[in-house]
């Protein structure tokens, strides 16, 4: 009696040192299994710098108050320098126009430079789409029509705005874009090392004549990195 009780204590003492401690199944002369090398991630471009450029870009732009909203047309250009294989530099200039100089007070129009940093989702050389997403400061340089900015029309009809003559458009209000925020988003469909197609969105915001003015943007380019 008193050996099987010791015998059941040793195994209740044993038992936990078992347990955390499991036998190896593994067979004489076999080589454990190592899990594959994870490939190096690189600057992208055709020699790897890293350094992209996007020549003119097209696409449309919006521009949305409390009192109305305009409509138009949007082109820029973009450079961006890789300073990681994931963070990137990106300074883009862009020019907007929405209906100014047509006499409805309901025009706008900008012309930007956007310094800023954008995060690359990047998990391979050779990824095909690449979303990325950031936001930089606006500044440059605007106008934007009294209808948008809740002021009254100065005339039924105006059409001297960019004539020519000196003058410039009574119905709209020019203003200074500084310091203002905005967004980016977009992803990269890779055809090559060299070549990408870039589809972009951005939201930006900024105070003109005391009013709020949220800009979009959605355009569509190449992108050239090398």
């Amino acid at each position: 009696m008193r050996i099987g009780f010791v015998t059941v204590l040793a195994l209740l003492i044993a038992s936990p040192l078992l347990i955390a401690s499991p036998v190896s199944a593994q067979t004489p002369g076999e080589v454990a299994a190592t899990p594959p090398a994870v490939p190096a991630l690189h600057r992208s471009g055709g020699f790897r710098l890293g350094i992209s450029v996007e020549p003119p870009y097209f696409g449309s732009i919006q521009a949305i108050t409390a009192f109305g909203h305009a409509s138009g047309l949007d082109v820029g250009v973009a450079l961006q320098v890789e300073i990681s294989t994931h963070w990137s530099v990106r300074l883009p200039v862009e020019l907007g126009v929405a209906g100014l100089g047509d006499g409805t007070g309901a025009g706008y129009g900008e012309l930007a430079v956007i310094p800023g940093f954008v995060y690359r989702f990047r998990e391979a050389d050779d990824q095909r789409w690449v979303v990325y997403a950031g936001g930089g400061t606006r500044l440059g340089v605007g106008g934007i029509g009294n209808i948008l900015v809740n002021k009254p029309l100065i005339v039924a009809c105006c059409d001297d705005w960019g004539d020519g003559d000196g003058q410039s458009d009574p119905n709209t209000e020019g203003f200074l874009i500084g310091l203002s925020p905005e967004a980016w988003v977009g992803i990269e469909v890779r055809l090559s090392r060299w070549l990408s197609l870039n589809f972009a969105g951005s939201l930006g915001f900024q105070r003109a004549a005391s009013t709020t003015v949220f800009v979009l943007r959605e355009t569509v380019g190449l992108r050239v990195s090398i």
